[in-house]
């Protein structure tokens, strides 16, 4: 109850740490030997910070820090765009980082999140096909419509995954999505996804291609504005005047069944083992039998 409601902000460092169990001293250590080896990602460091909207200017040189041991430390993956959306809220929680770089490691291989960023993307491209599956389920309207208006998911939803909804959503959205994810893993990021479009549906079906997929991509969260009337206000004088909590129990709303997670997975992987057929025709067949297999076996199930 307390992730749903949000966490004290006093006891949200704790809680992190204890969740992700990233307070280990060998990260710490690894931290302090990578941050001082320079990084041939620097400079994309640096545009980044620039384009990441939470950090504080004497917070920089942290961020900067912390990526560049990371890339270090990584070195196979080293830095990719959008990770600074990621470290920015774990440092201004924690406030250390090496505490920050832990909890990033943590991230990175007990999440999983670092297939996010590896070549080809897989835990990506694996999370979309999840959410266009979902979301047939759970608003099969605009799932029409958005076909019918030729937006795939890939143009608005990566936006969000990459960067956990931190590129346009405000910081308080962003930082209660970061403790269901750290208590739930990265499927929680389906739920405040679908949770989002849900409720905006009305919306988005009277919307046409530019202007849908502008709104998509970041004024889904306009809708928890608690004084919306107040159309002359900026974003800034909005601060802190979103019902946060309101949108928390509208993902926490939408059931994920592990069984239908999991026929999802196995379609995907099945699907995409095809890509290397040669024969378009025989592919797209292949694929039309494994969804077709797929189904029976889950309602067999149910």
């Amino acid at each position: 109850v307390i992730f749903t409601d949000g966490i004290p902000s006093d006891l949200r460092p704790f809680l992190w740490k204890f969740i992700t169990q990233s307070n280990l001293k060998n990260l710490q250590s690894l931290y302090a030997s990578n941050v001082k080896i320079e990084s041939p990602h620097k400079a994309q460091i640096e545009k980044d910070i620039i384009r990441t909207s939470f950090i504080p200017k004497d917070k920089e040189e942290m961020l900067m820090n912390v990526c560049i041991a990371y890339s270090n430390y990584d070195s196979d993956l080293g830095y990719t765009q959008g990770l600074c959306f990621i470290v920015t809220p774990i440092l201004l929680t924690l406030g250390s980082e090496e505490e920050t770089f832990s909890l990033l490691v943590k991230l990175m291989r007990d999440y999983d999140l670092r297939s996010f960023y590896t070549q080809d993307m897989p835990g990506l491209m694996l999370k979309l096909y999840q959410f266009d599956k979902l979301l047939q389920e759970f608003s099969p309207k605009v799932h029409a419509h958005l076909g019918q208006c030729g937006i795939i998911s890939n143009m608005f939803v990566s936006q969000w995954f990459l960067s956990f909804f931190g590129y346009r959503f405000p910081y308080e959205f962003v930082i209660r999505i970061f403790d269901i994810i750290l208590l739930e893993g990265l499927e929680a990021l389906l739920k405040f996804a679908l949770a989002a479009v849900v409720k905006n549906e009305d919306k988005l079906l009277s919307l046409q291609f530019d202007e849908l997929l502008e709104f998509l991509k970041g004024d889904l969260f306009n809708v928890y504005l608690q004084n919306q009337e107040e159309g002359e206000e900026t974003l800034d004088d909005k601060r802190d005047k979103y019902n946060v909590t309101e949108f928390v129990y509208d993902a926490q709303g939408i059931k994920l069944m592990p069984i239908s997670l999991n026929t999802i997975t196995q379609e995907y992987l099945e699907i995409s083992d095809l890509k290397k057929s040669f024969n378009p025709l025989d592919k797209e067949i292949s694929r039309l039998k494994i969804i077709n297999k797929n189904q029976c076996d889950e309602l067999l199930k149910v």
